[in-house]
């Protein structure tokens, strides 16, 4: 007898290949009988492919007569319970941490791979790495091998013999078939009648020896091999080679292959929906799902299966949309601990340390809702971000902790402090609170700043690991203080109190009280995810024993990969929707399968070349990766597919996936084609999947389609949807669709805006206030406080703008200036401060008169004024963007002081002011000057007066263009948009009562042509008689809460169409798109601006 007969008779060892689903569990029923016999309680082991597998043996089992006996571990560990007395004091396994610990030092020794960084290389190494070391293989490379191949051959070899002193899966298996082979110890209960290996998912040498060494102890041996009789492609292939593997390694029979069936590896009869983007194809799916709990045998939830092979953008997807439609579902894959609050602050606290203080990280470490015993400051978001935009900082310590500073005694000055208004008392609460919370933050950063560690400093991990642990619970409190999450579950108020007629969705059925709560499955209990947190960084000192110190981007790097490798379990199987990737369900059985994102060139995947093992380069030829790789894509499928043993399984396929139009993969036409006669299934390709139509695929059009013909909502949202989607077509007014009577629901508004907005009168929407101007403060706040010239000008330019600004303090959002450009109120500031300096030392001081010297002071005013600036809003911008700056206004601001010595001596007047303050300031010069029902306040740049008190001249400094003001020689006041050159008159009448020339004038220091002056008014009694009633017009437009959108003339900026008064306007993308006709044939709320226009000066 041969050596293989001899074998096949010694040992008692049958392979079968098995169909899944079903008939597995049948056989493994008929096999668990036939190996325990009549009444035996002799322990029986079923090895499984999963933890879910064994789960649903046991139950399977039990529902059929009981499983006492019978005991469902993987394979591996039923290995490490083999080994377990031979491990205990020994060597540590080989974890994930320790494994790209392993991988990254063999990078760094390699001579092929000094120097490069092994961030990009850790990952595809460790992956590669596995696969050789299970399948036993050494890459052998020569010399005409790539360069990357011999890259990976070498790092390979540093790394085994690094990992030989751990505990990988190989080696525990090894060590459980040496242990099996040494006859003189005795070996636990898990042998006593049997083993079955039930379906597994790969079968590696060293588990075929397992195999061997069990059944060369007496042990019967059964093996059920996945089968489903794919004639066309690869997806049997894992199973052969597995069968192959076991005969060697165990000399038993080699089981016959199951004749093949046309079509026999497919569904019955499948179903196919098609929908425009993945999030209709997922709420299709809940619709179906619904229909179905509708039905006269609905099937139970926990047989009920949602499969995928991207997890992107699919997990979130689905998870979302069984949380709106408030169903409960169970995961296979977890929640990673990176993606737990906790962890994200982690991880953006760790990233602060070795980057720097960022608003970005604070929003973050902020959303992930710290517990109050952190450190950081408890402040809204909001806040933050307010406080942020005072201060004028973005990133970097140091200037957190001076802007702050800065911020602090800002806004510790009491503004108005003689003003005890209740507006002016608001305002002094609200600055002394912005002093409180700056100087909070800037204390946080101090502390936290203290903290940090040198970015190249390196420490033992056992140091770094205690460093961390200090960080943590200092600036976010400790794991177990977070508060549990919130639930994700949405809230609706319609299911409180008793339903009402509006209510289209009845009260849903209370939930079962064996259902968790939405925290509970997610495993979000606060103590256990602490408990995982903490040992995944414990774990880190584990990778002292292959790198003894580090440095932080190291330690970083590591925790990431902790926090990623360890999960938290999401609900247990039977309690829910299963939700996971299509090859987690190997030894699942559910009624109803739906499998997701069929796309070409997603799934299956496009096969790519393998650059560090390529095919032939272990060699043997035998190991291509690519191969393989294919061979389990194909088996996976095949096999979710088989989990609906039944039949009943949905395929989906979106028309567009990741924003670009997708066609359908060639698996999904092969499904599809199946219900097709066999002439049309060999035609069958993108263009003619899209033209079927058949009562077995289901089509959505579109969103408001989906929803419109959905046999049953997919949630509360979607039933409302899809009935006023149909209330709508009946050609029924959907104002008195029951959902828009609701006041505590958006549709009631979102109808009245959009009537209102093409309503050719201003509205509420878009102004109208005139329904609560009454009662509104803004109607009294004009002359309770007083104003500025700016308020006043910006209600004549746009009264929606002052609305919006004014009225309800909307802060314009933060944009996106060049590094290369030198923000405009920046340069502004910088031409006010060096004037004023210059002005007040040389001309009014008297120190002037030498031109070398004036222009030395100038000079240094000029470095004066950037200091200043520099403080009070940083140096946002490239350094030679402000040497630019500086040079450009040195010459330009020369040029100025000599045409203005020249202006004084023409009109023979000298500067007398500087920041001339009038009103209500801690150090006003002058009462505040009343025009109408208003008071004024301002600061004048300058006056320049004669030496016999008859001429005064008033002038203010703009660094801009000129451009803007010429038309002020029309009308002085510009229809009320510019009123400060009046006012600012005024003011030096009463300043000087026996001057009888005085007048007003922008002045353009940067100019190069020209006066570099415009408007030159005279103040008189005609230009007061008019500044009067632009002044009474805007008061009675305030008052009458009329703030019309008021766009201006069309302008052409940039090849884009705009308006004069909306090119520049912050708010100008929230104003709506009818802005330019607002005014048109409403004189009721119009009037108010017209009356601006209606009498210019002459």
């Amino acid at each position: 007898m041969s050596d293989d007969g001899e074998a096949a008779t010694r040992l008692d060892v049958r392979i079968e290949y098995v169909r899944p689903g079903n008939k597995a569990f049948e056989w493994l029923q008929r096999e668990i009988g036939s190996l325990q016999g009549s009444g035996s309680l002799d322990a029986l082991t079923v090895l499984v492919p999963n933890e879910p597998a064994g789960i649903s043996v046991r139950r399977y089992l039990a529902d059929r007569g009981g499983c006492i006996a019978v005991k469902t571990p993987r394979l591996t560990e039923f290995a490490n319970e083999l080994v377990k007395p031979v491990r205990e004091g020994g060597s540590a396994d080989l974890s994930a941490i320790l494994e790209a610990a392993i991988v990254r030092r063999a990078i760094a020794e390699s001579d092929r791979t000094r120097g490069v960084s092994p961030g990009a290389f850790v990952s595809p190494f460790v992956t590669l790495f596995r696969d050789l070391r299970r399948a036993e293989i050494t890459p052998t490379v020569d010399s005409t091998a790539s360069l990357s191949s011999r890259a990976a051959a070498e790092v390979f070899g540093r790394f085994r013999a690094r990992a030989e002193q751990f505990w990988d899966l190989t080696a525990i298996v090894n060590a459980a078939t040496r242990g099996l082979a040494a006859t003189s110890r005795s070996w636990p209960s898990l042998l006593q009648r049997g083993v079955i290996l039930w379906l597994p998912t790969r079968v590696d040498p060293s588990d075929a020896r397992l195999i061997g060494a069990i059944a060369a102890r007496g042990v019967p041996v059964r093996v059920a091999l996945p089968w489903f009789g794919d004639a066309l492609e690869s997806g049997d292939a894992i199973s052969r080679a597995a069968a192959a593997l076991l005969v060697e390694k165990t000399g038993c029979a080699l089981p016959p292959e199951p004749e093949p069936t046309p079509g026999g590896h497919l569904p019955r009869a499948p179903r196919v929906i098609r929908a425009p983007d993945p999030t209709e194809e997922v709420r299709e799916v809940l619709r179906a799902i619904a229909e179905d709990l509708h039905g006269p045998e609905p099937t139970p939830l926990h047989s009920t299966a949602i499969l995928y092979r991207q997890a992107e953008p699919y997990a979130t997807l689905v998870r979302d949309a069984l949380d709106a439609a408030r169903l409960p579902w169970v995961s296979s894959e977890g929640l990673p601990l990176i993606e737990t609050r906790p962890g994200r602050a982690l991880m953006t606290l760790l990233a602060m340390a070795r980057d720097d203080i960022s608003l970005d990280a604070i929003i973050e470490l902020l959303e992930a809702q710290p517990p109050p015993s952190a450190a950081l400051p408890d402040l809204p978001i909001a806040r933050w971000i307010g406080l942020a935009r005072m201060a004028a900082v973005e990133r970097g310590a140091a200037l957190w902790l001076d802007r702050m500073a800065e911020l602090a005694r800002r806004k510790s000055a009491p503004p108005d402090e003689d003003d005890d208004s209740e507006r002016a008392i608001e305002a002094r609460e609200v600055a002394q609170a912005a002093a409180r919370d700056a100087q909070r933050i800037g204390e946080w950063v101090e502390a936290f700043d203290a903290d940090r560690p040198g970015s190249e400093e390196v420490r033992p991990w056992s140091a770094w690991i205690e460093w961390f642990t200090g960080l943590r619970d200092k600036h976010l409190g400790a794991a177990a203080d977070w508060a549990p999450a919130a639930s994700l579950t949405p809230t609706d108020s319609s299911l409180d109190g008793p339903a009402t007629a509006a209510n289209l969705s009845p009260r849903p059925p209370e939930q079962p009280s064996f259902l968790p709560s939405p925290e509970a499955r997610r495993g979000a209990s606060s103590d256990n995810i602490a408990a995982l947190i903490d040992k995944s960084i414990a774990e880190l000192a584990q990778i002292a024993r292959v790198e003894p110190t580090t440095t932080l981007v190291g330690f970083i790097d590591a925790l990431d990969g902790a926090l990623r490798g360890r999960s938290l379990t999401m609900g247990r199987l039977g309690e829910g929707v299963f939700v996971g990737p299509n090859a987690a369900v190997a030894g699942l059985r559910f009624e109803r399968v739906y499998l997701l994102g069929l796309v070409e060139g997603s799934f299956p995947p496009t096969a790519r070349f393998d650059p560090f093992l390529p095919p032939g380069a272990d060699g043997s030829g035998g190991f291509d990766r690519r191969d393989l790789a294919r061979a389990r894509e194909r088996r996976d499928f095949l096999a979710a597919m088989a989990a609906a043993p039944g039949g009943d399984v949905t395929l989906g396929v979106p028309d567009a996936y990741g924003g670009r139009a997708a066609h359908p993969s060639r698996w999904a036409l092969e499904v599809a084609g199946s219900r097709l006669p066999p002439e049309q299934a060999h035609a069958l390709d993108a263009e003619a999947f899209r033209s079927l139509s058949h009562v077995w695929l289901r089509i959505v059009q579109s969103p408001i389609a989906g929803t419109m013909y959905a046999r049953a909502p997919a949630d509360l949202e979607d039933r409302r949807r899809g009935g006023g989607a149909r209330w709508h077509a009946s050609h029924l007014d959907l104002r008195d669709y029951p959902v828009a009577q609701r006041e505590d629901l958006p549709l009631r508004r979102a109808l009245e805006l959009s009537r209102a907005r093409i309503n050719p009168q201003v509205t509420i929407y878009d102004g109208d206030l005139s329904r609560v101007a009454a009662t509104a403060r803004f109607a009294s706040d004009l002359t309770r406080r007083e104003q500025s010239a700016s308020g006043l000008e910006t209600w004549a330019t746009c009264p929606f703008r002052y609305f919006l600004q004014r009225v309800l303090r909307v802060q314009a959002p933060d944009t996106e200036v060049s590094p290369w450009r030198i923000d405009p109120r920046v340069r502004g500031s910088i031409v006010h401060g060096v004037l004023e300096r210059y002005v007040r030392q040389v001309l009014i001081g008297g120190s002037g008169g030498n031109a070398e010297v004036d222009r030395a002071v100038l000079g240094q005013c000029l470095r004066d004024a950037f200091s200043e600036i520099e403080t009070e809003f940083g140096c946002a911008g490239h350094p030679l963007a402000w040497l630019r700056l500086e040079d450009g206004l040195a010459a330009e601001l020369a040029v100025y002081l000599e045409r203005d010595a020249e202006w004084r001596a023409d009109n023979a007047v000298a500067p007398r002011h500087v920041e001339y303050r009038f009103g209500r300031f801690h150090d006003a010069e002058r009462d505040p000057v009343v025009v109408g029902p208003i008071r004024f306040r301002g600061v004048i740049d300058r006056i320049d007066v004669s030496d016999d008190g008859s001429k005064a001249v008033v002038t203010d400094y703009k660094s801009g263009s000129a451009q803007p003001y010429r038309e002020l020689e029309d009308d002085p006041l510009l229809g009320g948009e510019h009123v400060q050159l009046a006012l600012y008159g005024l003011a030096a009448r009463q300043m000087f009562p026996g001057a009888t020339d005085v007048t007003a004038a922008f002045v353009f220091p940067r100019s190069t042509s020209g006066s570099g002056r415009a408007g030159d008014l005279s103040s008189d009694a005609g230009l007061e008689a008019r500044f009067k009633k632009v002044v009474d017009a805007i008061v009675a437009g305030v008052r009458a809460g009329a703030f019309p959108q008021v766009a201006g003339e069309p302008t052409d900026r940039g090849g884009s169409r705009s308006y004069a008064h909306c090119a520049n306007c912050d708010f100008d993308r929230i104003c709506p798109a009818r802005r330019d006709r607002t005014l048109r044939g409403d004189d009721r709320i119009g009037r108010f601006h017209l009356a601006l226009t209606s009498e210019p000066s002459a």
